[in-house]
Formats: structure tokens, sequence, C-alpha cells
């Protein structure tokens, strides 16, 4: 009696897997949504190459560089992102509905490692 043979169903397996694997990260990002609000003085920054991008969402989650952080794990993302404080630039991005002491709590834990250079992001209000 014949057996049946196993390899073509491994296979389409695995590439459906590496095609899920790719295309996640693109699905996640596309879902971060903030709102950010407007400023009359906002002024464009020039892009920096040791940037730290922070986001703060609605239900207070942030996300460093496009990795969701546990509330409880903030300060250790934090020292490992800001690998040199005194240097590096961190951009804090968040909605405009988001509870101040979110933010508040970021830009804490950024001050307490020493970065000095913390922007906020906000989208350009034209005047008319």
């Amino acid at each position: 009696m014949g057996d049946m043979n196993m390899i073509p169903f491994i296979d389409i397996c695995l590439v459906l897997l590496i095609i899920f694997m790719v295309i996640t990260p693109s699905l996640v990002k596309s879902q971060l949504k903030v709102e950010l609000p407007r400023a009359q003085t906002a002024e464009t920054v020039q892009a920096a190459e040791k940037l730290v991008d922070i986001q703060v969402l609605m239900d207070g989650t942030v996300i460093i560089d496009n990795q969701k952080v546990p509330s409880d794990g903030l300060d250790e993302m934090l020292r490992r992102k800001l690998s040199d404080p005194q240097n590096q630039s961190v951009m804090i991005q968040a909605d405009k509905s988001v509870p101040f002491e979110h933010v508040v709590r970021v830009m804490s834990g950024v001050r307490k490692l020493g970065c000095n250079k913390m922007g906020v992001g906000v989208k350009t209000e034209r005047n008319r």
C-alpha cells in the first residue's frame, strides 16, 4: 500500500509561514495611528542618525522604535535604546487625546537617563 507524500504539504506550510513573517511587521505598523496635535510654531527637525522615536497611544501604551513596551519595562527599554543619552535625540509623538500623564511618564524616564535633546512631534498648522 502506498503512503501519502508529505513533502509538498510541508513545503507549502513553510512558504506560508515565511509570507506571514514578512507581512506581519508592515501590518502592525499600519495599525499604529497617532493623531498629532497642531502647533503654529512647529520646527522641522533635521534627520538625526541616533534619533529614538517614541509613540504614546491613547491607552498609555508606549512604542519605542516600533517595538511595543510592556508597562513595567519602560525604564529598561529606554536604557537599552539610549546608549549615549548626551548625544542622542528623542522624539515623543502622542495622540492629541492622550492623557498628559502618560506623556509626562515617558518624558520623565528619558530625562532620568540624562537625555537633554527631547522633542514633541506635532503637525504644522498653516496660517490662513
